[in-house]
């Protein structure tokens, strides 16, 4: 049995000439103290270990309130804004109405002002089509009332110098512009004593003029070779004179103008003297007359049959 399980078999009252040694409480605390390092170590370790895991617990807890106080003031900032919203929200709706009902009658103001301004340039178009129609029409009315006139006026017979010399006369109220004319001639004479007629020559002769004037003024001459007076005053001597006059009626850019002429000698027996005839058919017999003078040729020579 330890001693220092029982003090009591010590007496401590011995007398000693040698130092006393430790006593025996003292001798029985000190294998204790060594010991209880080694023993108190694990149960230390184990607490701090405790204590960390209970700080750690206590920071999250902090930062879970502090979360959840940071989330619950969003929440309330939400639940405002929500409010606000659906406080404004008939007042949206009010004007998203209105705006939708402005866009609807733009779109319809619009179609109607399509529609309007359609209508309005049908009547445009119209009206300019008239104003158009109008300006041709007087345009065309002063054309016909004011342009050249061209034909051949009253021809005379210049036995003198055996030719027919032919003015032009220009009815119109302005001056025309380039003349050409073409004009064939024909003679023809009683022979034998049937006194039948039969052709002595023909030809044909292109002349031009620059410009016709208003009024009647010299256009051309047809020379006739054969030409007698007293034959001719004695109807024994007919000529033919046929042709076209092509102009330009004064006004630029009209198409060219064309009048056909025809007419012949016819002698009365009294008084003596000769005067022209007007052909019954210009078209026909200045086709006659070219075919029988084989045109283009025989142009300003006679040719005697």
């Amino acid at each position: 049995m330890d001693d220092c399980d029982h003090p009591e078999h010590v007496s401590g009252n011995e007398p000693s000439d040698h130092p006393s040694p430790p006593s025996r409480e003292v001798q029985c605390i000190l294998p204790a103290l060594e010991s209880a390092p080694q023993e108190n170590k694990e149960p230390r370790e184990k607490r701090i270990r405790e204590w960390v895991q209970v700080l750690v617990n206590v920071v999250l807890v902090i930062v879970g309130i502090v979360a959840i106080c940071i989330y619950y003031g969003e929440l309330q900032v939400m639940k405002g804004q929500l409010g606000e919203i659906v406080r404004q929200y008939p007042e949206i709706q009010k004007q998203a109405k209105a705006a939708t009902d402005a866009v609807n009658q733009s779109a319809a103001d619009s179609a109607e002002n399509s529609r309007r301004v359609e209508r309005q340039l049908s009547i445009s178009q119209k009206q300019a089509t008239a104003a158009t129609g109008a300006a041709d029409i007087a345009k065309e009315a002063l054309h016909v009332s004011e342009r050249a006139y061209l034909a051949p006026a009253f021809a005379r017979i210049d036995y003198a110098h055996r030719r027919i010399v032919v003015p032009i006369a220009n009815s119109g109220h302005v001056p025309s512009g380039p003349v050409s004319i073409e004009a064939h001639e024909e003679m023809t004479a009683r022979t034998g004593a049937s006194g039948a007629l039969s052709f002595i020559e023909r030809h044909w002769k292109k002349s031009s003029l620059k410009s016709s004037p208003n009024g009647t003024h010299y256009g051309f001459t047809v020379e006739v070779p054969f030409l007698d007076e007293e034959s001719s005053r004695a109807r024994m001597q007919q000529t033919t004179i046929a042709g076209t006059i092509t102009y330009n009626d004064g006004f630029p850019g009209t198409p060219l103008q064309s009048v056909v002429f025809c007419f012949f000698t016819a002698a009365e027996a009294q008084p003596p003297t000769t005067e022209f005839g007007i052909c019954d058919e210009p078209e026909r017999v200045l086709a006659e007359i070219k075919a029988r003078e084989h045109y283009p040729d025989n142009e300003q020579r006679p040719n005697p049959n």
